[in-house]
């Protein structure tokens, strides 16, 4: 059971299959392995207006000022490796990378997360 100060894993990504509809840039030179400083719980915008969805943010140590929201295939991946207490994924290591995938039939940039 999740503490009070800890937002428990299924209430951010639950067993939809909902999306992040922010814009993400997607850039081509973080693609690499790096370890987790922070998992967070981050507000996202979706679209227009104040609508946010919560989602996990990633920051890394060889990174500065550079934060990943996950998204719920990222960050199903990620618990599945390393479980669901997301403060327990300080100091894991991932590989960033980036790949095109089928988004409403359409080709479109995503960033692909693996856990080493």
């Amino acid at each position: 059971m999740a503490s009070k100060d800890l937002t428990d894993f299924d209430e951010i990504y639950g067993n939809a299959n909902t999306f992040i509809t922010a814009k993400l840039v997607i850039d081509n030179d973080l693609q690499g392995t790096y370890t987790i400083t922070e998992a967070t719980v981050v507000e996202i915008p979706q679209g227009e207006g104040d609508k946010t969805k919560k989602r996990l943010g990633l920051t890394f140590d060889e990174l500065e000022n550079y934060m990943l929201p996950l998204n719920v295939t990222n960050a199903k991946i990620l618990s599945e490796k390393w479980g669901k207490d997301y403060r327990k994924w300080k100091g894991k290591k991932l590989e960033i990378k980036t790949a095109k995938v089928n988004f409403k039939g359409k080709l479109v940039d995503s960033v692909i997360v693996e856990p080493k």
